[in-house]
């Protein structure tokens, strides 16, 4: 009898601990993805943009990256989000209320309401190009283009000796993943000013000319608008693995 109660309450264990897992799988994977904090001042060189899930990761999302929030690994027990901080100690995010689109926190007493980055897709944005340059009088020095169509002209010069030259036209899926991209940009409500305090010996200027409208953003090189932040590097890294069409 002893070891039928025995196999019984394990089984129960088991299928509780199973249960356990398979929620919080569950809380973890509607929470997975970059959350934005509701307010303006996240389109400026303002920090503190929002919280990033990456499956069992919590970060917190700066202009210059993603930050560990603490050691990073964090469960959800009863609604709370918890995780040990930096200081090893147990920190509590209470989840007030979720839905596909909104998450509203509390965090040490204070409310925090954020938004899924989906929300911030704008397909009327539109780019009919994209100017970049990078270091200016100082090398490696990049000069770049990319239009509507897809061509890249770009300048690239290693010391002053040599200039390189590069003129070629992107793929249609490159093109729309820069295009899609842009749309998450948030460009026609970016701050461009206070980018460019300081001077880290690498400045950059990029002009974005879209919907009859164009913004500049003058930066240097840790300091950047998190959503421009991936057409930069996409463009750079397209043009930086390029074979070189013409050589001066």
């Amino acid at each position: 009898m002893k070891t039928k109660q025995l196999i019984l309450y394990f089984s129960i264990l088991v299928i509780n601990i199973l249960l356990f897992s398979c929620i919080q799988k569950e809380k973890k994977n509607k929470l997975d993805g970059v959350w934005f904090t509701d307010a303006e001042w996240i389109y400026s060189s303002q920090s503190d943009l929002g919280l990033y899930f990456d499956k069992d990761t919590i970060y917190s999302i700066y202009n210059e990256a993603h930050i560990l929030d603490g050691d990073g690994i964090f469960q959800i027990i009863n609604d709370t989000i918890l995780f040990k901080n930096h200081k090893e100690q147990t920190q509590k995010y209470i989840i007030k209320k979720h839905t596909n689109d909104s998450l509203i926190l509390l965090i040490n007493g204070e409310e925090k309401r954020l938004h899924n980055e989906r929300l911030e897709f704008n397909d009327n944005l539109k780019f009919s190009k994209i100017s970049i340059i990078v270091g200016e009088d100082i090398d490696p020095y990049y000069f770049i283009t990319l239009d509507s169509l897809g061509n890249i002209f770009a300048e690239e010069r290693i010391d002053k000796e040599k200039m390189i030259k590069k003129q070629f036209k992107l793929n249609s899926s490159e093109l729309n993943r820069i295009d899609s991209l842009f749309k998450f940009s948030c460009i026609d409500k970016t701050d461009t000013v206070g980018w460019d305090s300081g001077y880290d010996g690498w400045p950059k200027s990029m002009k974005f000319e879209y919907n009859n409208k164009s913004t500049v953003i003058r930066t240097i090189h840790f300091s950047m608008p998190y959503r421009i932040q991936p057409i930069f590097y996409r463009i750079m890294l397209i043009v930086m693995n390029k074979n070189t069409i013409d050589e001066k």
